[in-house]
């Protein structure tokens, strides 16, 4: 329910998700609260929580962001995360039944050591690594935030994983 024109400012660009344009504006109301100001219903402003194992190789980012700023992005767009750090012992204890993908933060090194253990499920990838060869072949998405707010979204591929 949209507040009164009369409480809110509504700013000058229309509400832009995932490159598209939405006929919604952001607002900012009495208080300070942002919401969403809806001109007309063109399409649903829901999100799906999605259930993920987040895996982060610490050395990712040459070290500048942390497991806590990592899972802070995702719970923020309203997922549920179980995160682990790759130097953690049983890192693949996150990866189970409930959860519906992985998310790798890396570089190949990294998609590399999880993908094996993920047996089938869907992952995506945070290319954080020298080369990123496998998230560009793969036409992965370039930042945590990016992800998190499409990952209810992303299109299945399939890809065979295999050791020369």
């Amino acid at each position: 329910m949209a507040l009164p024109q009369s409480q809110c400012t509504k700013s000058a660009k229309p509400l832009s998700v995932c490159g598209r344009s939405y006929g919604a504006h952001a607002a900012r109301c009495v208080g300070g609260e942002e919401i969403l100001y809806a001109d007309r219903p063109s399409f649903p402003l829901i999100f799906t929580k999605v259930k993920i194992a987040l895996l982060h190789n610490p050395d990712a980012f040459r070290g500048k962001t942390g497991g806590s700023d990592l899972l802070r992005v995702f719970e923020r767009a309203g997922h549920d995360v179980s995160y682990a750090s790759t130097r953690e012992l049983n890192w693949q204890t996150v990866v189970s039944d409930k959860v519906e993908r992985a998310v790798i933060v890396g570089g190949d090194g990294t998609v590399q050591l999880i993908a094996p253990h993920l047996d089938g499920m869907p992952f995506s990838i945070v290319p954080s690594g020298t080369a990123n060869n496998i998230a560009q072949c793969l036409h992965q998405t370039s930042s945590a935030e990016s992800l998190a707010s499409q990952l209810d979204r992303g299109e299945t591929r399939y890809l065979d994983l295999g050791r020369v």
